[in-house]
């Protein structure tokens, strides 16, 4: 990966889940996107350490489904389901 697409202490994807999930934000926002950033912001949800995203089993082609609260809080309502796809 080249250096300047490093993101080692996880600062940009901290930052682009503080942006997708600020308050006042309505509708509903789905996001394509790698395994590893579903893991960030399921970690950023659970208030995990830094490092519990490795952790996150993440299955190529599934939904993770984060859900704010009307506190203003998140959830997490589902992570990695694969019940939409058939058996091959």
């Amino acid at each position: 990966m080249p250096e300047q697409e490093r993101d080692e202490d996880g600062v940009a994807l901290a930052a682009a889940w503080t942006d997708l999930s600020a308050p006042g934000s309505s509708g509903v926002l789905v996001a394509v996107t790698h395994a590893f950033v579903v893991g960030s912001f399921v970690r950023e949800v659970l208030g995990a350490p830094p490092a519990a995203w490795m952790q996150l089993p993440i299955a190529n082609a599934s939904i993770t489904d984060l859900r704010a609260r009307e506190t203003g809080e998140w959830s997490v309502a589902g992570v990695s389901d694969v019940g939409h796809l058939r058996d091959l």
